[in-house]
């Protein structure tokens, strides 16, 4: 099964370069790097967002191997995450999307209403360090979760690679050749390609479907009792309110959600489809939408962690690896979900990288050029390099992309609803995030001093600073915010 892995790997994205270089015209300035118009399609803005944001939320570490080494460990500490990460989403679509538009028309994504809200540069260069390094750490996550996790595991036992070929050299080759995709696609042609990683993603998600669904009607007993075990096992009342709360409120930070959400306002915009106002309540509503089949995806891993616990193993690929030599269909269902891996992998991988080359090109005016742009995604890409030369373990990374951000909870959704800020206390509380997540992310308490950073984000925010009135609010918050004598 490792040959077929990576042909699977090398040749998918061989040809998602080929696609983009002779179906789709490249980037030829900065606007259309960033840009979410491909020629000759004329699909909806908000229906290709829609089915962007489905894609790049399919990922392969957070959704596939995250969730099965949770649920692994405990069902409910899996299924948990889930629900708070959808009731995030429809707290973002509902509550907080709307808000945005008056941010947007004004070209002012995170770090700008931030820096705009505080009149301090400080707090705004400190969010936009933050949202780097996160952005980073998740693409890090996804390529170092694929290759070592699973190429790894499996190169390091075949007798054809063994020692002539080793998996972190099959690393390298992915990070250059994701580099090299990214570098000449730009944001467009990966919303294109969109539709070919999701409908892969579904196919293999069906297909591991069916494979946990033959295994557990074999013992549906054992199946129940390891259900009752890790609920009896989990302590819900106080790991379920610190997820949930934690989840729900990130939403507001994330800065891939802003750009998305952005880019395709001023596509919507540009073709004057009416009134920009009724792209927010459409666009929420297609993120009501997808919670549904984000949920049925996600329960996947949660299924196949079930049928390894019953089968006395915690291996994927050992699982996987056992399917594929039972049939011919196994071999068939396998190959389905490597694709569905893959694509996983590349949906969320190539938008998070080049999410963080947009934010990099935001605040440096050396990288407005295209080659300025293009040399920085592949320099960003070949950057996790060392860490795959010293083997990082990825647990530590997933604690930190989850957890870094709580600090900043409070600054982003007061400034987004128009309060002038402190500067130095949203600077401060935007820097706690990341040094707790730092100094606990080996804790078995992390979730409950999470849940306690975002309370106090919310609350110290909430007491340091001044709501807006009636007529700042009818001028668009375009009012100068206070001095905070940053």
């Amino acid at each position: 099964m490792e040959f077929y892995l990576l042909a699977v790997t090398l040749s998918y994205l061989a040809f998602m370069i080929a696609y983009v270089v002779k179906k789709l015209n490249l980037a030829n300035d900065r606007a259309s790097f960033f840009s979410v118009s491909t020629a000759g399609d004329r699909t909806s803005p908000l229906k290709t967002l829609k089915r962007t944001f489905e894609a790049s939320n399919a990922t392969f570490s957070t959704s596939i191997l995250g969730l099965y080494g949770l649920a692994s460990y405990n069902l409910f500490y899996a299924l948990y995450l889930i629900i708070g990460y959808l009731l995030g989403v429809l707290f973002f679509a509902k509550y907080f999307l709307p808000k945005m538009e008056v941010h947007l028309k004004q070209d002012r994504l995170v770090p700008e209403v931030l820096t705009h809200a505080s009149g301090s540069r400080t707090a705004g260069v400190t969010l936009a360090c933050v949202l780097g390094i996160s952005m980073l750490a998740f693409f890090y996550t996804e390529v170092l979760s694929f290759s070592l996790l699973f190429l790894g595991e499996g190169l390091k036992s075949s007798e054809v690679y063994s020692g002539s070929f080793p998996p972190e050299i099959i690393t390298i080759l992915l990070l250059v050749m994701l580099g090299a995709y990214i570098s000449l696609s730009g944001y467009r042609s990966l919303v294109a390609t969109d539709s070919i990683q999701l409908m892969l993603i579904r196919l293999g998600c069906f297909a591991l479907l069916v494979i946990t669904l033959v295994k557990l009607s074999d013992d549906p007993a054992a199946l129940l009792q390891l259900i009752i075990a890790d609920f009896e096992a989990f302590p819900h009342w106080v790991m379920f309110p610190a997820i949930v709360l934690g989840l729900i409120l990130a939403q507001v930070g994330y800065y891939e959600n802003w750009l998305r959400i952005s880019l395709f306002y001023a596509r919507f915009a540009d073709e004057k489809q009416g009134d920009t106002g009724k792209f927010f309540v459409d666009a929420a509503r297609q993120f009501e939408r997808a919670v549904p089949r984000l949920f049925a995806l996600y329960c996947v891993p949660l299924l196949l962690a079930i049928v390894a616990k019953t089968e006395g193993t915690s291996s994927l690929y050992a699982l996987l690896e056992q399917v594929w030599y039972g049939s011919a269909w196994g071999m068939v269902a396998v190959a389905l979900a490597l694709l569905a891996f893959v694509s996983a992998l590349l949906s969320t991988a190539d938008t998070y990288l080049l999410t963080c080359v947009h934010l990099l090109s935001r605040h440096f005016k050396k990288l407005e050029s295209l080659t300025a742009l293009r040399t920085t995604a592949i320099l960003l890409s070949v950057s996790a390099m060392p860490f795959v030369a010293l083997n990082i373990d990825i647990g530590p990374w997933l604690q930190f992309l989850f957890y870094s951000g709580n600090g900043l909870i409070g600054p982003v959704i007061f400034a987004t609803l128009g309060w002038r800020l402190n500067g130095p206390t949203a600077t401060l509380l935007t820097l706690s995030g990341v040094l707790i997540a730092l100094l606990f992310i080996q804790n078995d308490f992390i979730d409950i001093v999470a849940a306690a950073v975002v309370a106090t984000s919310l609350v110290m925010t909430y007491v340091t600073s001044k709501k807006p009135t009636a007529s700042q609010l009818e001028q668009g918050l375009d009012c100068e915010p206070a001095t905070s004598g940053d």
